[in-house]
């Protein structure tokens, strides 16, 4: 018995030797030739890391320059607009101020189109240069949402502000499905059973609804349904009204225009 444990303890450690010697290869020459493939798989690693690296800096390097370019490219032609306005507005007799008008955009607070989204931006404004009859046109911009469903929204838009109006203070909106959803689960929408098609085209909203009703008369809901996509604001003897989102330049003319037959449309008296 004796013997027999001197021999395990002698083979035990010869069994563990050969043990590592077949997991490392068996021999010296063996261990030697895997390690220089390990050292060659490694390096060819870090070839192929140092390669994705490069692609990863260059097209990052070049995604900066597409997005300076095209922030340049924006930026000079609105710097090009602004010049276009300023001379039209030259041209028709208007006041014209390429920032923000800090004192309108203050003003324009009643109107809750004016409390929505954030970094808000009111920018090339024309205006009358007498106290008579105020109106004003302008650019208009603010941020909704955030991260990828941020979405920036652009108007051009006209105020008027005379003596003459007397307006109920109302909120009319194109319709669109959620403003349908809104409705059929009791949100405001006031309808007109003798127009379907204005009440179709249009969300109309306002705290004093028999006053509103008794104002629009059937000539101003006819004349909102040849003009789908209006948005109006009023209070009282001030408006906003737009349609359409941002004009280009050669639009301006008759988008005041317009704005002018809906100043009249509304009760406002002749701007002369």
């Amino acid at each position: 018995m004796k013997y027999v444990l001197l021999s395990l303890l002698f083979l035990f450690p010869i069994c563990s030797l050969a043990q590592e010697g077949a997991l490392t290869g068996g021999s010296e020459d063996a261990q030697k030739e895997s390690s220089a493939v390990d050292k060659e798989s490694i390096a060819d690693s870090e070839k192929k890391h140092d390669w994705w690296t490069l692609v990863g800096i260059i097209a990052t390097i070049f995604i900066i320059g597409v997005i300076l370019l095209i922030v340049r490219i924006v930026k000079r032609r609105e710097k090009e607009r602004t010049l276009i306005l300023n001379a039209l507005a030259t041209e028709i007799g208007l006041e014209f101020l390429p920032a923000q008008d800090d004192e309108l955009l203050a003003k324009m607070q009643v109107f809750s189109l004016f409390n929505k989204g954030r970094s808000r931006e009111m920018k090339n404004v024309m205006k009358t240069k007498t106290d008579n009859v105020k109106m004003t046109l302008f650019e208009y911009a603010y941020t909704t949402g955030g991260g990828e469903h941020s979405r920036r929204v652009s108007q051009t838009i006209v105020a008027f502000e005379h003596d003459s109006l007397s307006l109920p203070k109302f909120t009319l909106s194109p319709e669109g499905l959620f403003n349908k959803i809104g409705a059929a689960i009791g949100f405001q929408d006031i309808d007109f059973d003798e127009h379907s098609e204005f009440s179709k085209s249009f969300v109309l909203k306002g705290e004093d609804e028999p006053a509103i009703r008794h104002f629009f008369d059937r000539d101003k809901l006819e004349f909102f349904t040849q003009r789908k996509e209006s948005y109006i604001e009023t209070a009282h003897s001030f408006f906003i009204y737009t349609r359409g989102g941002r004009k280009k330049p050669e639009q301006i003319r008759a988008f005041l225009k317009e704005g002018y037959s809906v100043y009249t449309a509304l009760g406002g008296q002749s701007l002369k």
